[in-house]
């Protein structure tokens, strides 16, 4: 039997689908009508990941700045629970725009 999820209710209930991923359960998810991708569990998926000061992009210089209005600390407190490493102010960033203009934020 195929399972299907749509994508309205993936972002409602991520956190009771993710569980079913993990007990095996394989989802198929539904965005404007079609089918867009399969959620499946991981092989292996209960592996040690290891320390996290050990991934290479913890604690990492920034590269560039965003124009999402979130600082370096912000991103990090999304991706590892933490703030890491050195925020970079908005204001000191100057971002790309398409046809080369550049705006100062």
């Amino acid at each position: 039997m195929q399972h299907v999820i749509n994508a309205k209710t993936l972002r409602k209930e991520l956190s009771s689908v993710l569980d079913r991923v993990e007990k095996g359960e394989e989802l198929t998810l539904i965005y404007r009508s079609r089918p867009v991708c399969r959620l499946v569990p991981l092989v292996g998926g209960d592996q040690d990941l290891g320390p996290l000061d050990a991934d290479p992009l913890y604690k990492a210089d920034a590269v560039g700045c965003s124009d999402d209005g979130l600082s370096g600390a912000d991103h990090d407190m999304l991706l590892y629970g933490e703030v890491a490493g050195t925020a970079v102010s908005r204001s000191s960033c100057a971002l790309s725009r398409p046809h080369g203009q550049t705006v100062l934020s």
